[in-house]
């Protein structure tokens, strides 16, 4: 996928959120939000598994924790967007839940991405490395705006070498 059509599928959302009228809203954002939030995770799963599997079996991490995180982040955000949304439901009355919730969530968002950037850049060298190694890709990838641009084009570069 080229970085354009990348970056037009993740902020489609983003932008129909502004033509949304009052009235639907509350209807509608969430499902925008969830969507946007979709968009962002599913790229970071397929940078993370598909670079996760290129590797050579010595290099390779498991991928358990990497897939639960996902999943999570996509089912807690998907809920809290509905949650906020409602602002009646009771499942977040509890703040003890939410603050529980949310600091895994924060966990589980951030190892989503440590896991794709280290997966990128252990495919393109072809060796183990610590974080030093990929943190520029980590906060690109954070700052996903500008990391669609400059990551997709080597995104795609990558797949093109390995699928000669």
């Amino acid at each position: 996928m080229r970085a354009w059509e990348l970056f037009s599928l993740i902020m489609i959302p983003v932008l129909a959120g502004f033509f949304v009228s009052e009235k639907m809203s509350s209807l509608i954002l969430p499902v925008l939000n969830t969507l946007f939030f979709t968009a962002i995770i599913g790229w970071l799963y397929s940078i993370g598994s598909v670079f996760n599997r290129k590797l050579s079996q010595g290099l390779r991490k498991s991928e358990v924790l990497f897939t639960l995180n996902v999943m999570y982040s996509l089912v807690f955000a998907g809920v809290l967007f509905f949650n906020i949304a409602s602002l009646q439901s009771k499942l977040f009355n509890e703040s003890s839940f939410l603050i529980i919730f949310s600091i895994y969530f924060i966990f589980a968002s951030f190892h989503c991405f440590y896991f794709a950037s280290k997966a990128l850049v252990m495919c393109e060298i072809g060796r183990d490395v610590n974080f030093e190694n990929h943190t520029k890709e980590f906060f690109l990838l954070i700052v996903f705006v500008i990391g669609i641009w400059l990551l997709q084009p080597r995104i795609n570069k990558l797949m093109a070498i390995s699928s000669e």
